[in-house]
C-alpha cells in the first residue's frame, strides 16, 4: 500500500491510498481478497482507496477483473479493479524497448525469465541483452545498481552460463566505457559471501558433532577427527541422526 499527495479540479488538497497486489499464480479467491482489502482500507480511508492488480502469472487466459457476489435476493454486490496483465506486453515489446521508465525494463526481465524458463542459452543471450539496454538507457548510476541487481537475481544461470556473463558485462562495460561497480567486482563479492556463510554452517556442524561424540564416546583419535573434517554436508548430517541411536562409532561411520 502506498499514498499519494494529488490536488482536484477544485484546487483542494487529496490523499490517494494505492492498493497494489502482485499475483503470479492463478488463484480462485484472488478476486474476492481483492476486495476484502479494499473494504478494509475503505474503513481507515473513505472514499480514497485505487485497487490496482498486477498478474505477474504466465496464464493468457487468466484475468480477473471483478469479484461479485449474490446471497439470495438481498445481496447483490460487484466491486471492480484495474488489473495490468504482464503477459500481454509480450506483444508489445518495442513498446516497452521505447518506454524510458525503469518499471519497463523490470517487466522486460520479467517476461523474458518466463520465456526462457528451460532454455539456459537463450535466457544467456537476453540477460546480456537487457542489460546492454540498461546501460544504454542513461540512468543514475544508483537506478543502474538497483536494476542490475534485479536482473542479475530474476535470470538467475548456472555456474558455467553465469561466468559468461560476467565476461560478457565487462566487455559490453570496457566498450560503453560506463564501468559501474557490478558485473565482476560486485557480482564476485556476493558470491564470496554466499560461499563464506555455506563454509561457515559447515565449519559449525562439524564442531558440534566432534562435540557430540567425545561427550558420548570419549576422547576421539586423530583418525575419526581427520575423517570428520574431510567430510562432505550430506555425510555429516547422515551421521549426525544417528547419534542418538547408535552404540559406537561403528554404527555411526559404517555405510
Amino acid at each position: 500500500m502506498m499514498t499519494i499527495e494529488g490536488v482536484l479540479l477544485t484546487g483542494k488538497d487529496v490523499y490517494i491510498v494505492f492498493h497494489v497486489e502482485i499475483q503470479v499464480t492463478r488463484e480462485s479467491g484472488f478476486p474476492q481478497r481483492m476486495f476484502v482489502y479494499y473494504y478494509r482500507l475503505y474503513d481507515i480511508y473513505p472514499e480514497r482507496v485505487v485497487s490496482l492488480a498486477i498478474l505477474a502469472d504466465h496464464e493468457p487466459d487468466w484475468k480477473p477483473e471483478r469479484y461479485e457476489h449474490e446471497l439470495l435476493d438481498m445481496v447483490d454486490l460487484s466491486f471492480g479493479y484495474r488489473v495490468a496483465k504482464l503477459w500481454e506486453y509480450n506483444d508489445r515489446w518495442a513498446e516497452l524497448e521505447r518506454n524510458p521508465s525503469p518499471v519497463a525494463l523490470v517487466v522486460m526481465a520479467h517476461l523474458k525469465t518466463k520465456a526462457t524458463r528451460g532454455d539456459v542459452k537463450e535466457r544467456l543471450r537476453w540477460k546480456v541483452e537487457l542489460v546492454r539496454q540498461l546501460y544504454a538507457r542513461g540512468y543514475h548510476r544508483d537506478e543502474v545498481l538497483e536494476l542490475f541487481r534485479f536482473i542479475d537475481w530474476v535470470m538467475a544461470l548456472p555456474k558455467a552460463q553465469a561466468a559468461s556473463f560476467r565476461e560478457q558485462v565487462e566487455t559490453l562495460e570496457q566498450e560503453s566505457k560506463m564501468k559501474y561497480v557490478t558485473s565482476i567486482e560486485r557480482l564476485s563479492r556476493e558470491e564470496g559471501r554466499e560461499e563464506g556463510r555455506e563454509e561457515g554452517r559447515e565449519e559449525g556442524l562439524k564442531e558440534i558433532l566432534l562435540s557430540q561424540f567425545e561427550e558420548r564416546f570419549g576422547p576421539l583419535e586423530p583418525a575419526i577427527r581427520k575423517m570428520i573434517e574431510k567430510a562432505s554436508p550430506e555425510q555429516l548430517l547422515r551421521w549426525a541422526k544417528r547419534i542418538l541411536s547408535a552404540s559406537s562409532l561403528d554404527e555411526i561411520f559404517a555405510t
